[in-house]
């Protein structure tokens, strides 16, 4: 099995290559189901294909049901209170934000726009009507993004593919 001398009870499974005497043999293992998350929408939540905000949100929401929350009041690195929201940037290894004095200690920093941390914190907090209220201009909602990608990319080991086809209206 794989090149590999079998062992009674061994398990052979999907992808296995499987040798007698030197000579491939032929069977047939269906393959592992998919792995899908889903996400049960709370009443009153609202959900929108159009609106990067919900889907930041979306995202921001799957990462903290996945156990990965952003540390977004101290630094990682020095573990001062982060009053100010200037300068900031978010380090996926780290797990939340660095100061703009730790920043050049940190390889792997995304800077973040102030307007993305004040969002980050909000939805963090639960407060999807107050999240949205804010006004977020194109090149925060893509800055979110890209920190939301990249962290995602970290945490769960893989890029996800985006969900604004897999469901048509």
């Amino acid at each position: 099995v794989n090149n590999e001398p079998a062992h009674i009870g061994q398990r052979v499974q999907f992808g296995d290559q499987v040798k007698v005497n030197g000579k491939p043999i032929r069977y047939r293992i269906d393959p592992p189901p998919a792995r899908v998350i889903a996400y049960h929408k709370p009443v009153g939540e609202v959900v929108s294909h159009d609106d990067p905000r919900l889907l930041r949100t979306f995202e921001i929401r799957l990462l903290r049901i996945a156990g990965y929350l952003l540390e977004l009041y101290r630094c990682l690195v020095c573990r001062t209170a982060l009053r100010q929201t200037d300068g900031l940037a978010v380090s996926p290894s780290r797990g939340g934000l660095v100061c703009p004095n730790c920043r050049p200690r940190v390889q792997d920093s995304l800077a973040i726009a102030s307007e993305s941390v004040k969002y980050l914190r909000l939805v963090l907090q639960g407060a999807l009507r107050e999240s949205l209220a804010i006004p977020l201009a194109p090149p925060h909602i893509g800055d979110l993004e890209e920190v939301l990608k990249v962290c995602t990319a970290y945490f769960l080991g893989k890029n996800l593919r985006p969900l604004t086809h897999a469901f048509p209206i």
